[in-house]
């Protein structure tokens, strides 16, 4: 089973890239993703986990942090999302050719349900393309082990992409 993950700085293209990738490669995804909603200023107002491919506007989708500047608001329990929401992401996934995990990083840290069913998949026979935030965790570390990790910059991107379409992704429903 084929599993590559991208790694790089905030903002140097790793999720275009992989919405490159499929557009023009002709696969089809499931999984998941995590963004951050813009205000109309473009700062950054909230980091949603949503179904792969799903319209941020409206899609479903869970909050997991809000950046505010009022010290009441309460604030999610990511664990609990990661888990409960995100776990169910993975676990209804691998209908489509192949799964995307965008991104992984540190809130999944203390999500063993989500960090489980992440491993189900990368063990399983649908082929996985993510993106792995470059900071060392254990559980991050487990993943590294065990998938190919690219390094994206500004320079290489299309090299990148070349790599990803010469890449034999073969699904296995």
């Amino acid at each position: 089973m084929t599993a590559i993950f991208l790694t790089g700085a905030p903002g140097v293209g790793k999720t275009t890239l992989i919405q490159r990738f499929l557009r023009d490669s002709g696969l089809s995804a499931d999984g998941f993703q995590t963004y951050w909603e813009k205000d109309e200023k473009g700062a950054e107002t909230g980091l949603w986990l949503a179904p792969f491919g799903a319209d941020p506007a409206t899609g479903p989708r869970r909050l997991l942090a809000r950046i505010c500047e009022d010290p009441t608001q309460v604030m999610p329990n990511i664990t609990d999302i990661f888990d409960l929401y995100g776990a169910g992401l993975l676990d209804r996934s691998g209908e489509r050719d192949l799964i995307v995990m965008d991104e992984l990083g540190k809130f999944e840290s203390a999500a063993p349900d989500f960090q489980q069913a992440v491993l189900r998949r990368l063990d399983g026979p649908v082929p996985v393309l993510g993106v792995v935030r470059d900071m060392q965790t254990d559980f991050l570390d487990t993943v590294r082990a065990q998938v190919k990790v690219i390094r994206v910059d500004q320079t290489n991107r299309d090299t990148v992409l070349a790599q990803l379409l010469q890449q034999t992704w073969t699904p296995g429903r």
